[in-house]
């Protein structure tokens, strides 16, 4: 079994409290976000979601928050597929202040997936040379950016 991941930085000029607060509505992805179709909650730890993927498909898989850490961390885990070729995902946001007063807020990105099936890598690895999901994160992680600072009064 390989394991590919992603790992992404960003700065938003807003505090970690709007920044958090932003992440954790999960259901907003759907109505912000061109790849997420939809986005469910199940219970207060699971949410059913719908993302675009390569080649005109999609992809359904429940995510389980595993831990929050108020303001500072959001920790998930996902199985998608069955049998063989069950890709296993997950990741961390971490929030920390940043700028002199603490009015901006780093955020980091973590993801991870792992693919079991031979046949499955050599997808996987097409698709990493073709640049996914690398360029769908950074186009999320920069519309995120935009949506929140927006937001944000002027002073």
């Amino acid at each position: 079994m390989v394991q590919q991941t992603v790992e992404r930085a960003v700065i938003i000029e807003a505090p970690v409290e709007t920044v958090f607060q932003f992440w954790l509505d999960f259901q907003r992805f759907s109505t912000l976000l061109s790849d997420v179709r939809r986005v469910d909650l199940l219970d207060n730890h699971r949410s059913q979601w719908e993302v675009a993927a390569p080649f005109s498909t999609t992809v359904a898989f429940v995510a389980t928050t595993k831990r929050i850490e108020p303001n500072a961390l959001i920790e998930w885990a996902s199985e998608h597929g069955a049998g063989m070729d069950t890709v296993e995902s997950g990741g961390t946001l971490r929030f920390e202040r940043s700028g002199s007063g603490g009015e901006h807020t780093r955020v980091s990105l973590y993801f991870h997936f792992e693919v079991p099936s031979a046949a499955a890598q050599q997808v996987v690895g097409m698709l990493r040379a073709l640049g996914y999901p690398d360029r769908a994160f950074d186009r999320n992680l920069k519309k995120i950016k935009s949506l929140i600072e927006a937001s944000m009064p002027v002073t």
